[in-house]
């Protein structure tokens, strides 16, 4: 039995490594709670949850041609954990989760009602309006990265640029992303933006 999880696991990682997002959704499931009582349980902050494991699977899915070279996923999405919670903690930021009306649940999971159907083409129409803003060469990685499915270091092998500083751009396009719909009064839940993204918008 235990050689059938380590099995289910690998599978998965491989699975994400290559770009599934049903997999990555089930990696989610697999640690969201585990995850979430250690924040809660070191920040003593409810609020403050959400937001960093917003940052933790952003994290997973921006190196997720790294997971298959890892020896124990958890005590690597662990070690991210603790890392930002303690950002967190020492720069005592105030985060709070709102997901859209509809859960999060798995894409093919959800009723697609007209009124849901509208606000995913107004998102979407939102999510199109920031990445616009972003800078020339920022965007350009975004796009490799979206639209050609294309991986990091695929990415900066093609423009000359380290693989860091191409997951560096990612991270922050994806910031800069939800930061502009928090200004439009709207905040996401990462697998919602990232399954927006990811696909043909």
């Amino acid at each position: 039995m235990l050689h059938s999880t380590l099995y289910d696991e690998k599978l998965t990682l491989q699975n994400i490594a290559e770009g599934d997002q049903d997999a990555f959704y089930e990696l989610y499931k697999q640690y969201v709670d585990q995850l979430r009582n250690y924040i809660r349980r070191v920040t003593a902050d409810e609020l403050a949850a959400d937001g960093i494991l917003q940052e933790i699977f952003l994290r997973v899915w921006l190196n997720r041609d790294e997971l298959t070279e890892l020896n124990s996923f958890k005590a690597w999405i662990f070690t991210i954990a603790a890392n930002e919670t303690m950002r967190f903690l020492r720069k005592k930021i105030t985060y709070r989760q709102l997901l859209l009306k509809s859960s999060i649940a798995s894409p093919a999971q959800q009723a697609i009602t007209p009124d849901l159907e509208y606000d995913m083409v107004e998102l979407r129409r939102l999510i199109q309006l920031a990445v616009d803003r972003l800078s020339p060469q920022r965007r350009l990685i975004f796009s490799m990265s979206r639209e050609q499915g294309m991986k990091p270091a695929k990415i900066a092998a093609e423009l000359d640029l380290s693989i860091s500083t191409v997951k560096n751009s990612l991270s922050t396009a994806l910031k800069e992303i939800r930061s502009y719909l928090r200004d439009a009064g709207i905040v996401i839940n990462i697998l919602v933006i990232l399954n927006i993204l990811f696909k043909k918008m």
